[in-house]
């Protein structure tokens, strides 16, 4: 039986992909012809923001009647408190972001995923006796606390049989922690892109790596408050839609939308390629970020970050009918 199970579940897998694949090369440029209207779009300054920047950039956005102006921020977390000081009307994030806030506020919205990445890596020295993931026992390991890569740490020590009292963890931003590596004041470090990157070009044949998330990925959100989306849910299904067309771009010409994220950044070819590499740009809502959002939950809650002891109902934070009204398809959360 479990084996009949798995096969009709990859069968429907399947499907939905090409049924995906589909629709989105059915997208047609749009011919709005209605008012205009200015969105403030708070934005991730980095590679995972490719679709907002390809839609900037090819006038996706004008051509459904919105004047973008973006918002760079270095994090997430800087985004969202834009969100909700009303400096921006939408913003952009990682799922984690959102996570504890939830057990504080339920005023925002996930009106969808438009990125979702396993880039996360673990490096580590080898001049410290490291060649395999079990060689960390007894090691110091580098790692934005209270940040994705922290969650992320955890899971891999796990799966490699490394119980968290058997490591020492230092706390470090993502860019200090490449100085303090290639320093040799850590013996790894668990970091996000690009800084991976540049730590295993830094200590070359020196450095071994290990990709960080055991296989699982996590989202990159576009996110509003409950007060702009119930007053303008077709600024929501305009914006969505000129990200659709921005995701059609992408599958259609690759290298020309890398080109221009590339160009958009200021970011050498292979920084962004190496994220690229690991990272699927597609507008979505799938039932994985309501399990990563709870298992994250729960994590916080071990930890003692919040004090709450129940979990949030995630569904209550997703906006679903904007995602539906246009790519129905890309919505596959239970509901």
């Amino acid at each position: 039986m479990k084996i009949k199970k798995i096969a009709v579940a990859l069968i429907i897998a399947v499907v939905a992909g090409v049924v995906g694949v589909i629709w989105v090369g059915q997208i047609q440029p749009n011919k709005y012809t209605g008012n205009i209207e200015k969105v403030r779009l708070g934005v991730y300054l980095g590679e995972f923001s490719s679709l907002i920047y390809i839609a900037q950039h090819q006038n996706f956005f004008k051509g459904y009647g919105l004047d973008v102006t973006l918002t760079e921020r270095e994090t997430g977390v800087l985004t969202t408190n834009d969100l909700f000081s009303d400096r921006v009307d939408v913003a952009m994030g990682g799922e984690f972001v959102f996570v504890p806030l939830s057990f504080q506020r339920s005023d925002f919205k996930i009106l969808g995923a438009i990125a979702t990445t396993n880039s996360l890596e673990v490096i580590a020295r080898k001049d410290r006796g490291i060649g395999q993931p079990s060689d960390l026992k007894g090691k110091k390991i580098g790692v934005s606390r209270r940040t994705q890569a922290d969650f992320f740490l955890g899971s891999f020590l796990s799966f490699n049989g490394i119980l968290s009292k058997e490591i020492t963890t230092v706390d470090l931003k993502p860019s200090a922690l490449v100085e303090a590596i290639v320093n040799g004041d850590i013996d790894a470090a668990i970091n996000f892109q690009p800084f991976a990157h540049l730590t295993r070009k830094r200590l070359g044949i020196n450095g071994i790596a290990w990709p960080g998330q055991n296989g699982r990925d996590y989202y990159l959100l576009i996110v509003s408050s409950d007060r702009f989306v119930s007053t303008h849910p077709q600024i929501v299904e305009r914006l969505l839609k000129a990200l659709l067309e921005a995701e059609d771009f992408v599958q259609r010409d690759p290298a020309a939308a890398q080109a221009i994220v590339e160009q958009s950044l200021h970011l050498d070819h292979d920084i962004v390629s190496s994220t690229w590499a690991k990272t699927d740009f597609r507008l979505r809502l799938d039932q994985d970020l309501l399990i990563l959002m709870e298992d994250e939950a729960k994590w916080f809650m071990q930890n003692k970050f919040t004090d709450k002891t129940t979990l949030p109902n995630y569904l209550d934070f997703i906006y679903m009918v904007g995602l539906e009204k246009v790519a129905p398809v890309a919505v596959t959360i239970i509901h």
